[in-house]
């Protein structure tokens, strides 16, 4: 992000925070550790704006891991970074195949050394990919954070990956049901409490339909959901525009507007208050959406029987048919 857009966005975070009590960042690319300078350099000017305006500032972010130094997370902390969240891809030969540097090296080992390195300063959120070609080798990379007494302080979970940034084949990518399914089943396994899962009533369904949340790219265009991030024809403004930063009015209120009580399917769904019509993303691009009751009535079921063995396996038995379970466990 050059000189001129970091102004805008400072002059743009200003006007906005004439209006709110707190104020959260989140940093990610990209690889937003290859632009460190920049993140050292804003989050100085939004902490010193906050302090002098009386606002609650926090910020988080998502890496790759590989710079992610204990140096770099010492700075991360004094700038109130509060969570990191790391992506592997699987164990060491799945990851580094898919995710090489430019010259063909592999990331996974520096990766690693750097998470025995800075555990403990920040948590850390560690994000495993999965689908259809890689979800059985999920355990490996449990069995190495446990190995490397990395299970404490890492907290990982398994990702969904989405076929819409072209970067996976739609073929290999799991439905939102299935993924309910392997994640419950990950979970339980590895008795990672199931709260975050749980469905809790909420104002909005994400920051795309939230009033004031901004994605931002480094030329200085608005966006209103992450994976419309530089397709510039999904933008809903630029902070570089000299009069309003807002120009598509019609896709803002797209994502801001929507109501899901003038909708019947939603208006009539008991579970209406924890999914307020589902992803305001897909439900612009005319995906069929999976209906909340089939998310969360499986981790409402799977929490009551917590702490009951055989029940929680028999359930097991029951939601996963045979030959679907991450991998053949002793």
């Amino acid at each position: 992000m050059d000189e001129a857009t970091q102004k805008s966005l400072m002059a743009f975070i200003e006007r906005k925070a004439a209006d709110v009590k707190a104020i959260s960042v989140s940093w990610f690319g990209g690889e937003p550790l290859v632009g460190f300078p920049v993140i050292e350099s804003l989050s100085e000017k939004i902490i010193k704006l906050c302090e002098e305006k009386e606002i609650t500032y926090s910020a988080s972010i998502i890496t790759n891991g590989y710079l992610l130094t204990k140096d770099i997370v010492e700075k991360l902390k004094n700038f109130k970074v509060r969570s990191i969240q790391v992506t592997l891809d699987g164990p060491q030969e799945i990851h580094d195949s898919r995710r090489p540097m430019a010259n063909g090296k592999g990331t996974y080992e520096a990766i690693i050394k750097n998470l025995q390195e800075v555990q403990g300063i920040i948590p850390i959120a560690l994000r495993i990919n999965v689908d259809y070609n890689n979800v059985s080798a999920a355990d490996e990379v449990m069995r190495t954070l446990k190995e490397l007494k990395l299970d404490k302080d890492i907290h990982p979970y398994l990702g969904l990956v989405l076929p819409e940034n072209k970067e996976y084949q739609k073929e290999q990518c799991f439905s939102d049901e299935y993924y309910s399914k392997i994640n419950l089943e990950f979970l339980l396994w590895y008795n990672i409490p199931l709260n975050s899962i749980y469905p809790v009533p909420r104002k909005v369904c994400c920051g795309a339909d939230s009033y004031n949340s901004w994605v931002i790219d480094d030329k200085g265009y608005l966006y209103k959901c992450w994976d419309d991030i530089g397709i510039h024809s999904c933008a809903v403004g630029n902070i570089n525009y000299e009069i309003s930063s807002i120009r598509s009015t019609e896709l803002l209120s797209g994502y801001t507007a929507f109501d899901p009580l003038q909708k019947s399917e939603c208006s009539e769904c008991k579970l209406l208050p924890v999914c307020l019509g589902g992803c305001p993303h897909k439900r612009l691009h005319g995906l069929l959406l999976l209906r909340a009751v089939e998310v969360f009535h499986a981790g409402l079921s799977f929490g009551m029987y917590k702490d009951a063995p055989d029940t929680k396996k028999k359930i097991l038995n029951h939601l996963f048919h045979k030959g679907e379970l991450l991998c053949d466990r002793k």
